[in-house]
């Protein structure tokens, strides 16, 4: 080791030791105050804010200072384990085509029939293949969302979905 290089010493390593639990807690203080803050933020905008416009009739109002606050219908899925309804519902929809299939490969959007065959074909084997179908979460979102718009009557509960009033600020 040259004279210009410095050597590290138990001195230094504690040191900085000391500052990566230091950097640790700063981190997890701040996770945990963004946590509180976004669930205060949920609140006030799912529940307080909504509740208090619908008692005084209002569906937007303005600010001091020119932003305003609106009332959104607000839909939100998420596909339950149990996806026999919601499936079937696509299917006899004509919609099924959202429906992501895999037998160990990946399967496309609308390829059931493909994935059927290579399931059947891979049993004929002696294999036992696994078979998952799934719809992209943003995809049941887009799907629901339509639906409700449109009023075809689709089983919310199916998908796990759902509309709540939530208030958005703008501008």
């Amino acid at each position: 080791m040259s004279e210009e290089q410095k050597q590290v010493t138990l001195q230094d390593l504690v040191v900085a030791g000391i500052e990566q639990t230091r950097l640790e807690d700063s981190v997890a203080f701040l996770e945990a105050s963004l946590k509180t803050a976004k669930d205060k933020l949920c609140l006030q905008s799912t529940m307080i804010i909504p509740n208090m416009m619908a008692e005084v009739g209002l569906e937007s109002f303005t600010l001091p200072g020119g932003r305003k606050i609106a009332i959104e219908n607000k839909v939100y899925a998420k596909l339950p384990a149990d996806t026999y309804g919601a499936f079937t519902w696509l299917r006899e929809h004509g919609m099924d085509g959202v429906i992501k299939t895999q037998v160990v490969l990946d399967f496309g959007k609308g390829e059931d029939d493909k994935a059927q065959a290579t399931q059947d074909a891979l049993m004929a084997m002696g294999l036992v293949p696994m078979v998952k179908s799934t719809i992209h979460h943003m995809t049941l979102k887009a799907l629901v969302k339509e639906q409700i718009e449109k009023g075809t009557g689709i089983p919310l509960d199916d998908f796990g979905a759902g509309t709540i009033r939530t208030s958005v600020v703008k501008g």
